[in-house]
C-alpha cells in the first residue's frame, strides 16, 4: 500500500523524545500560539500528505536510509559510540539527507536561488528598466524540490566523511528537537570573522549537530581545527551550550519543537527571541567585481547566519587553526575533501575518456 503520511523527521527519531511508555505520545511547543501542548499523537508529527509525491520513489529511498540508521541510533541513544563502519557511515549519510529533506530546506533553497537570480538580473545590461524596477518581486520556486534536494544530498554526502563523530551528553535530559533537527555551526570561521557563509558542511571548522534524545546529541566536527574535551568518551556541554543548541532548534524549525521535559518559560523566551530571524529572507546575495572595468564579476550568495555567538564552551580552537589566512576569495574547503574531490574528478574524466 502507498504511504500517504510521509514524514520528513522520522518517527524512529521522534520516539526518543516521547512522553509515554508506549512511545506514541509527545510534548509539543507550538510557536504560533506560544504555548505547550502536551501528550499529542506522535504519528501525526513532522509529516504531510504525499510530502515526497504519490509515486513513492523518495519515500522508499528515505525509508531505506532510516532503516540503515536505526541500528546505529539504538546504540547512540544508550550512550554507546562503538559503531561498526557501516553504522558510522549510516549516521553520517542520514544527517546529510536529514539536513536537506525538510520544509525549511525547501524554503531555504528557493530563497537561495531567488537571491542569486535577482543579482544576475540586476547585473544584466540589456534588461529593460521597467523590468528591473520589479526585480525584488521576483521569486524562484522549484517544481520538484525534493528530487532536487535528494540529488544534492547524494552529491555532497562524502563531505562529512572526514569529520570526527562524538556524543554530547546532557544528564538533565533537556535537549529538544524541532522539525529541522540537523544544523551547522562554524565557531572557527566565526572567530576569524570570515566574510562569507558559515553553514557549509564542507568548510574548515564545520560543526554539525543533531539531537537524538533528551540526553544525547550527535556531533560531527573538524578535528583538525578543534579540540573537544571529553569525559568517559562523551562531551559534556555546559548549561549555556545546551541552551544555545536548543535555541538553534527554534531558529531552524517551521512551527513547533518537541520535548521530553522543559522549562516552558525558557521555551517562550526562545520563541520570542527567534521570531524575527525565522520571518526574514533565508538568503542574500551580492555582486563582487574582480576587474576594474566591472566586466568580470561573480555572484556571491549565502544563507543568513544564526544570530548567536557561535563559540561553544566544550570546543577549543587548536593553535594551528589561528595560522589560517582567510579572506572572501580564499577557498575554505577542508584539505582532505579537496584531495578527494580532485581524485573523483580525475576518475570521472578517465571513465568519460574510456567511453569515447
Amino acid at each position: 500500500m502507498p504511504v500517504i503520511k510521509q514524514h520528513y523527521v522520522p518517527r524512529e527519531l521522534l520516539r526518543n523524545f516521547s512522553c509515554d511508555a508506549e512511545k506514541k505520545r509527545i510534548n509539543m511547543f507550538y510557536l504560533t500560539d506560544n504555548k505547550e501542548i502536551e501528550n499529542v499523537d506522535l504519528y501525526n508529527q513532522a509529516c504531510e500528505k504525499y510530502y515526497y509525491g504519490e509515486d513513492q520513489r523518495l519515500e522508499t529511498a528515505y525509508s531505506i536510509l532510516e532503516g540503515n540508521f536505526a541500528s546505529a541510533l539504538r546504540k547512540l541513544i544508550n550512550g554507546h559510540t562503538d559503531l561498526t563502519n557501516e553504522e558510522d557511515a549510516a549516521v553520517r549519510v542520514f544527517m546529510v539527507f536529514q539536513l536537506n529533506r525538510t520544509p525549511e530546506a525547501v524554503k531555504r533553497t528557493n530563497s537561495f536561488m531567488s537571491e542569486t537570480m535577482k543579482e544576475i538580473l540586476r547585473s544584466a545590461t540589456t534588461l529593460e528598466k521597467s523590468i528591473k524596477e520589479h526585480i525584488d518581486d521576483f521569486y524562484v520556486t522549484l517544481t520538484q524540490p525534493h528530487d532536487y534536494l535528494f540529488g544534492i544530498s547524494l552529491d555532497i554526502a562524502y563531505t562529512v566523511s572526514d569529520l570526527k563523530m562524538s556524543l554530547l551528553e546532557n544528564p538533565d535530559e533537556t535537549f529538544i528537537i524541532g522539525k529541522s533537527p540537523v544544523f551547522v555551526l562554524n565557531p572557527f570561521l566565526y572567530e576569524l570573522k570570515y566574510d562569507g557563509g558559515l553553514m557549509g558542511i564542507g568548510s574548515k571548522g564545520a560543526v554539525i549537530l543533531m539531537p537524538i534524545s533528551p540526553r544525547y546529541t550527535v556531533i560531527l566536527y573538524d578535528s583538525l581545527v578543534y579540540n573537544c574535551k571529553k569525559t568517559n568518551g562523551k562531551i559534556i556541554p555546559s548549561n549555556t551550550d545546551i541552551q544555545k543548541i536548543n535555541y538553534c532548534q527554534f531558529l531552524k524549525t517551521t512551527d513547533c519543537v518537541y520535548y521530553f521535559k522543559a522549562d516552558v518559560s525558557e521555551l517562550k523566551k526562545m520563541n520570542s527571541d527567534s521570531y524575527k530571524y525565522r520571518n526574514t529572507d533565508d538568503a542574500f546575495s551580492k555582486k563582487i567585481n574582480v576587474s576594474k572595468d566591472e566586466k568580470r564579476y561573480f555572484i556571491w550568495t549565502s544563507y543568513k547566519q544564526f544570530p548567536i555567538i557561535q563559540q561553544l564552551d566544550f570546543i577549543r580552537l587548536r593553535e594551528s587553526a589561528y595560522r589560517n589566512k582567510l579572506g572572501p576569495f580564499n577557498s575554505i574547503e577542508r584539505p582532505t575533501l579537496a584531495a578527494l574531490r580532485l581524485q573523483n574528478e580525475q576518475m570521472k574524466k578517465k571513465q568519460e575518456d574510456s567511453n569515447e
